[in-house]
């Protein structure tokens, strides 16, 4: 006697048009011999207009619907050695009138399979016919932990208002609907406050063209910040923060009309609209002294290593209490944009047989790099064309950047310190083999004018390289003024250093060179007159001293 599934398979291999109308059945109860699996049965196997092989499994229980991805595995591995068949010419199906327990597997399975799944929640009479069957939409999977690079800054005078801000914290990102969040407390350092309200004057007064004398005193009441809570959250999805949004009406329909005004295209860009606006615009507030806007780089560079804040504690919440494995200082290198969040810095390492590591961290270049197509594509290609499972280990750092005039800036400023130097480093090595990739720049030998270069960018005004320094300039500005500076983006390999065995990136081959190049130093290097003028300018708005260019 047949039991409830089988009476369901067989009604619906009469009638394949209720899933797919390009479906044709090959055969019900389909036998695969043991080979590498053991023996199969596959409930339906059909193919589709495009001789594709799909696999459909039935279920009608919850308990049942548990097996139905690992039969899914085990009959797509089967045919794959039967019939000689590849990835992607197998389809798989679930047909199942529960899905309690199958939704979150199956959406799994179609979020990370190669293989192509669809699954249909089915209703059946009495006789088990089938009356209705629709389409499960897999979820979007938790992609585990991943803070936003929208960061809160929050500034308190003294200790107590330092404690209320700490208890308004943990209220509001619970009314807010944000549970998974990390506050990290620092101390502020010790400093002449005299001389830094001089300071202030003098930059007051570089930056408006105004005498000194008409600061003095302007900052004689400022208040000295002692302490800071730096927050960072879990990113949620698009719809999670739309509905955070939905308690106040008003901002709700005002962010959605926004970003259809915009018109993203990158996801990033939605997400970090949505949570400025869930943490600036929708009430209440967290309760400060003060506040400032948030993100890795200003974390890692300003906070940390220039105005030498100093870390006291860190509090978590929820699911970042109840993993004990995850240490404080990987929360701060995360923080610090170094898992490639911010889209300009990475630096991990993995061995690449840990699989799903790997590809999360090929997944975070490809992020990390979305604004420098070349290494982008070369770092692809790299991956692409070699077999890294032979290696032990594999290490990544990642200096990008989206504004290159700034770097050249920071370079100089800061007395030609490579920290600011964009590259990228792959090395991969085992106790035999030991290899380096390395993002560097090529130079045409050209030196730009400086006066034209301005005219050209900033409508002739030297100044407006400052606001470009605030604002940031745009992507395809950012290449056109690379492009107009004699630079191209570059990739080495180096076999061995001491014995100088280097290779250049040319038409998808590596070719032997004899040395190592970084053209954008030597464009520094070899153009001093624009350097000057371009760091003049830097000096004039944010440096004491009023410097004119040279004649």
């Amino acid at each position: 006697m047949k039991n409830h599934e089988d009476i369901i398979r067989d009604n619906l291999a009469s009638n394949l048009k209720l899933i797919n109308s390009e479906f044709i059945l090959i055969s019900t109860e389909h036998y695969i011999p043991e080979s590498k699996t053991t023996k199969s049965f596959i409930d339906i196997l059909a193919k589709d207009n495009n001789n594709n092989y799909v696999i459909i499994e039935v279920k009608r229980s919850n308990q049942s619907s548990r097996q139905a991805i690992h039969e899914i595995y085990k009959y797509t591995e089967a045919i794959k050695a039967e019939y000689k068949v590849k990835s992607s010419e197998i389809k798989a199906v679930i047909i199942s009138t529960e899905w309690k327990e199958l939704y979150i597997p199956f959406s799994t399975f179609a979020n990370e399979s190669k293989i192509s799944i669809e699954g249909f929640q089915i209703e059946t009479d009495n006789n088990l016919n089938i009356l209705k069957a629709t389409k499960i939409k897999p979820c979007k999977t938790n992609n585990g932990r991943l803070f936003s690079p929208i960061h809160e800054c929050n500034l308190y005078s003294n200790l107590e208002n330092l404690e209320k801000g700490i208890e308004s914290h943990k209220k509001i990102y619970e009314l807010k609907g944000i549970f998974d969040y990390v506050l990290i407390i620092l101390k502020g350092a010790e400093f002449n406050n005299e001389k830094y309200k001089k300071d202030l004057e003098q930059v007051m007064s570089n930056l408006l063209g105004i005498d000194k004398s008409e600061f003095v005193g302007h900052f004689d009441n400022m208040e000295v910040y002692k302490y800071m809570i730096y927050s960072v959250f879990q990113r949620l999805t698009i719809e999670e923060y739309y509905e955070i949004l939905k308690r106040d009406k008003t901002e709700y329909k005002q962010t959605k009309e926004y970003i259809k005004y915009c018109d993203f295209k990158d996801e990033d860009d939605i997400l970090a609209t949505l949570e400025n606006n869930v943490l600036g615009n929708l009430k209440p507030w967290f309760y400060s002294d003060s506040s400032e806007i948030g993100y890795p780089a200003k974390f890692a560079n300003k906070i940390i290593d220039e105005e030498k804040w100093e870390i006291t504690e860190l509090i978590r919440s929820s699911s970042l209490i109840k993993n004990k494995l995850l240490t404080d200082d990987k929360i701060i290198s995360e923080t610090k944009g170094l898992s490639g969040i911010g889209n300009s810095v990475l630096q991990d390492s993995c061995s690449p047989n840990h699989k799903s590591k790997f590809i999360e961290l090929k997944e975070t270049i490809n992020k990390t790099l979305k604004n420098n197509i070349v290494w982008k594509n070369n770092l692809k290609l790299i991956f692409d064309e070699n077999d890294f499972l032979k290696y032990d280990k594999l290490n990544i750092e990642i200096l990008t950047t989206k504004n290159i005039l700034l770097s050249i800036i920071n370079i100089v400023v800061n007395e030609n310190s490579l920290e600011y130097l964009p590259f990228y480093s792959l090395e991969v090595k085992n106790e035999i083999e030991n290899e380096i990739y390395l993002g560097s720049f090529s130079w045409n030998g050209e030196k730009p004018n400086f006066e034209k270069f301005v005219n050209k960018y900033f409508n002739n005004e030297p100044g407006n390289i400052i606001m470009m320094m605030t604002w940031g300039i745009s992507e395809i500005e950012n290449e056109s003024i690379f492009e107009d500076l004699g630079l191209t983006y570059e990739t080495y390999k180096i076999k061995n250093l001491i014995d100088k065995d280097f290779y250049i990136l040319k038409n998808y081959k590596f070719k032997k060179v004899s040395e190592l190049k970084n053209g954008l130093i030597d464009f520094i290097n070899s153009n001093q007159e624009f350097i000057d003028k371009l760091v003049i300018t830097h000096n004039n708005h944010f440096h004491k001293a009023k410097i004119e260019f040279k004649k």
